[in-house]
């Protein structure tokens, strides 16, 4: 129990009276559970933090993601890429499919051009094929970037001009970078300890999660590869981190060391990249999905994915 002034000039005596404080058994487990995924958009000042649901229902929904207007919030659900409007007070509409001109098989590694005119997403041709990386015009013909093997999107310059992406598993993974336009792509890594890479606004560096040390940390590197430099080093999982649009921070997702890879205990820490100052900005139920694509809509908002197990029969979904 607590209570608060309303006045930070004042202060006052407040006295609870008749209260009981008793250890209850805890309830049984409902037999009925299911996953319920809560798409949820987080501000990120110090004076205003606050989170706000747009979107609920059962299933697993991962990797959101922005349209640089921010009118509208992506995210992957059920083999597709789904797209949820924003409205006006702070909401979601209701979520409609992307078409994805005939590719098939797509998985979340996918990521909008900073002009918003295009989508960039690692698909397949045909059912169980190789997933390539492709750019969608939005409206137009998809444009195969890589061949050969599997490819996965994970970051655009922010000029457009230029898209980063993995081949391997998740965090076992090298780095490659290759036109937007088409052409020859260019190796970045090649010792397979990596993931999650993401340039900076100015396109100078790239921060991303490796296990070179032994644990997944923070790292970050030049763009072309060399200079890479360890960030954190906290005896924690660090994963996926995210450049604000101004630069000015990095957002990464952290875990308990030995969790795996389902949904656990997670938080969303925050960098100041002029002091080196790291905060905690939420603690909620996650996992790597929750935090995976680009992030953040403006130097102030950032989108994750928390889940919660619900009983079925009480678990309805804004759809």
């Amino acid at each position: 129990m607590g209570v608060t002034s309303h006045d930070a000039d004042t202060t006052d005596k407040v006295v609870f009276r008749n209260v009981k404080l008793e250890a209850l058994a805890p309830a049984p487990p409902s037999a009925d559970l299911v996953l319920n995924s809560s798409v949820q958009i987080l501000q990120t000042e110090d004076e205003a933090r606050r989170a706000v649901v747009v979107w609920n229902g059962p299933g697993r929904v991962n990797s959101p993601n922005w349209m640089p207007d921010q009118k509208n919030l992506y995210a992957y659900k059920d083999g597709q890429i789904i797209r949820i409007p924003l409205l006006d007070p702070l909401n979601g509409g209701k979520p409609e499919a992307v078409d994805t001109a005939g590719l098939v098989d797509c998985v979340g590694d996918y990521g909008i051009s900073p002009d918003g005119k295009a989508m960039a997403l690692s698909c397949a041709e045909t059912k169980g094929g190789i997933r390539n990386l492709y750019v969608l015009p939005f409206g137009g013909a998809p444009r195969k970037l890589t061949e050969g093997a599997p490819s996965f999107f994970h970051g655009w310059s922010a000029d457009g001009s230029t898209l980063l992406f993995t081949r391997g598993k998740a965090a076992a993974a090298d780095f490659f970078s290759v036109p937007a336009a088409g052409g020859p792509e260019k190796r970045l890594t090649s010792d397979t300890l990596h993931d999650g890479p993401e340039f900076t606004p100015d396109g100078k560096f790239i921060y991303y999660d490796s296990s070179r040390s032994g644990s997944s940390q923070i790292w970050r590197m030049k763009a072309d590869g060399t200079g890479a430099i360890q960030i954190t080093d906290d005896g924690m999982e660090n994963q996926s981190p995210h450049v604000s649009p101004d630069g000015a921070c990095v957002a990464w997702l952290q875990m308990k060391p030995g969790g795996g890879t389902g949904v656990q205990d997670a938080s969303i820490q925050l960098l100041s990249v002029k002091d080196g100052v790291i905060r905690t900005l939420v603690n909620f139920q996650g996992n790597r999905g929750s935090f995976t694509m680009p992030v953040w809509g403006d130097k102030n908002h950032l989108a994750l994915v928390s889940y919660q197990m619900l009983p079925a029969k009480d678990n309805g979904a804004t759809q």
